[in-house]
């Protein structure tokens, strides 16, 4: 099992290791200059666009080492890579982008590089090759980008051709701004575009660009930075909530394998000076996740970062997860750009001062973190891209957990861990995709949903603590014109290192059933689920290999039970330890 082997990292020269390390080994994989693809499955853009997205994202880590002063052998491979890949003539070219193209993700990888380490990459440039970079990035000027985060790309290549000299739109700069305030929501959270998702992208996208732009480009903000300053202090107030004592954040929503692109915000506010917690506990934010990521199996067998999450996983992808796509994780190394005087560097790393219980209604969300293990789980309104594959496991089940992950659906295997599966032949399947009105009531989460145009169902779920660990309440109401068969899934329990099988995994100690009550445990985890007010029985899933996030294989404590038509309440208690 390949992880970073930099699990004890403490000190600003620690990190800088680090960064170092993770861009040597991707640079082995280079193809042509400009082009860096470490593994061979595909994506849905072209491969130019696949072999300059490995390329690119390398940059986030390596730029900011060289403007904090690091030391980084490969400045040659970058600049010739960057000329390659904008000289239509060069085999290493990234070819023609047209309007919603992936490859203008990566302009905000190059404009950033350009903003924080001109001289280093830009500079030493032939006047060609400067002009070929400039006319690359001004194509996204020309073109239409998807309306959501990705109108802070345009922002950073205007921002970029602004401070190279080339020609900078200024009113699209400012149009685009313009739309990103439209989609702010309020208490420091933005929808990734009109009425979108509420997830990561807030972190390692709204509020990174925004920081970043704050520090190094302000004359283009006008007004507004101020603004980018007070919405990243509340937002802060809100994230901390989302990662256990361990470093773990809550395992939600799309592009997870990025990784630790979950913690660069922290890095961004010590990059723009912005003390949105105190010094220490910024720090430790940051520092505990990296650490928490070096222990898990994340590598490739090259070494580089595999797509997956836990550990190496298609099966959880995007279809837009190239092999070089977690190299967004790079945008955690940002403080390296940050002298070693700056007080984040200089501040002892502190555990977070916050309360147990978060209510969030912008996500719609509340979270709680266990008093023992200082594990989080979050009960979801559900919230989801609705384009999205598997938006129903990422973004709308009852629960995450950082202990448990979530399972994803494949083939004919349902991901029910925190959700309530429904059917109306008892062979195929349908769970919430989407919440709606959803609500925060006396710490509770209310939502409704219609898995069948005829069912209707209002969830309310309540988190509290109890003596298995963190308990979910779940209450649902349900409306139906038709006869149903219903799952109802507990957390998942690791069980990859179980060597138990079959009619064993049924019985004791590993698993306990007393009717409408299911227990699992496995060194010292405990998962359960136990009806309340209803007659439902309890089972367990079979194990399902590299559905999990978190785990390669787990099981699922479930409630089963059939419904007439009619109007049914179906109540259970949920906890995971």
């Amino acid at each position: 099992m390949h992880r970073i082997p930099f699990a004890h990292v403490c000190s600003r020269t620690d990190f800088q290791d680090a960064a170092r390390w993770l861009v040597a080994q991707a640079v082995t994989q280079a193809e042509v200059p400009g082009a860096i693809r470490p593994e061979a499955h595909s994506q849905h853009y072209p491969r130019q666009g696949a072999g300059m997205e490995g390329f690119c994202r390398l940059l986030w880590g390596a730029a900011p080492l060289v403007a904090g002063g690091g030391v980084l052998d490969q400045g040659a491979f970058f600049r010739e890579g960057l000329g390659a890949g904008t000289d239509g003539r060069h085999a290493g070219f990234w070819g023609e982008p047209v309007d919603y193209d992936q490859r203008f993700v990566e302009h905000a990888s190059i404009a950033s590089a350009l903003l924080l380490a001109k001289d280093w990459l830009f500079d030493p440039l032939g006047s060609e090759e400067k002009g070929n970079v400039i006319e690359w990035l001004g194509r996204i000027n020309r073109s239409e980008v998807v309306p959501n985060n990705w109108r802070l790309f345009r922002v950073l290549a205007n921002a970029a051709l602004h401070r190279v000299g080339g020609p900078a739109d200024l009113g699209r700069l400012e149009s685009d701004l313009a739309a990103v305030d439209g989609y702010y929501l309020g208490n420091g959270w933005y929808g990734d575009g009109a009425n979108g998702a509420r997830d990561y992208y807030n972190p390692m996208a709204f509020h990174f660009y925004s920081l970043l732009l704050f520090r190094l480009a302000p004359d283009l903000l006008g007004g507004r930075a101020p603004v980018f300053i007070e919405r990243a202090m509340r937002f802060a107030q809100d994230f901390r909530h989302w990662f256990a004592d361990d470093g773990a954040a809550v395992p939600y929503g799309r592009s997870l394998t990025y990784r630790f692109a979950q913690g660069a915000f922290w890095g961004a506010l010590a990059y723009a000076g912005v003390e949105a917690l105190p010094w220490g506990e910024i720090k430790g934010l940051w520092m505990r996740h990296f650490r928490w990521w070096c222990g898990h199996p994340v590598l490739s067998h090259a070494r580089t970062l595999a797509v997956g999450y836990g550990y190496p996983n298609l099966v959880m992808a995007e279809d837009y997860n190239g092999p070089g796509a977690p190299g967004w994780a790079l945008k955690f190394f940002l403080p390296l750009a940050l002298p070693e005087e700056h007080p984040f560097w200089r501040a002892e790393e502190t555990a977070c001062d916050r309360p147990a219980v978060s209510l969030q209604p912008e996500p719609g969300m509340i979270l709680r973190r266990d008093a023992a293990s200082g594990q989080v789980v979050a009960s979801c309104g559900g919230y989801a891209a609705e384009w999205l594959s598997l938006s129903g496991e990422k973004y709308a089940k009852f629960a995450y957990s950082t202990k448990a992950g979530f399972c994803v659906s494949h083939g004919s295997d349902v991901g029910i861990d925190g959700m309530l599966a429904l059917s109306d032949d008892g062979i195929h399947w349908r769970v919430r995709r989407k919440g709606a009105d959803i609500r925060i009531e006396h710490e509770s989460l209310i939502s409704r949903w219609a898995p069948f145009p005829d069912v209707s169902i209002e969830t309310t779920l309540t988190l509290e603590q109890g003596a298995e660990g963190i308990v979910q309440l779940r209450r649902h109401r349900i409306v139906s014109g038709r006869k149903l068969w219903t799952r109802e899934g507990g957390f998942a329990l690791n069980t990859t290192n179980v060597l138990l099988m079959g009619e064993a995994l049924k019985r004791p100690p590993f698993c306990t059933i007393d009717g409408g009550s299911i227990v699992l445990r496995h060194e010292n985890n405990v998962s359960g689920i136990a009806a309340e007010s209803d007659s439902r029985t309890a089972a367990c899933t079979v194990d399902v290999p590299n559905i999990n996030l978190l785990h390669p294989r787990v099981r699922v404590p479930y409630l089963t039970g059939e419904l007439e038509p009619g109007t049914t309440e179906l109540s259970c208690r949920v906890w995971i330890r």
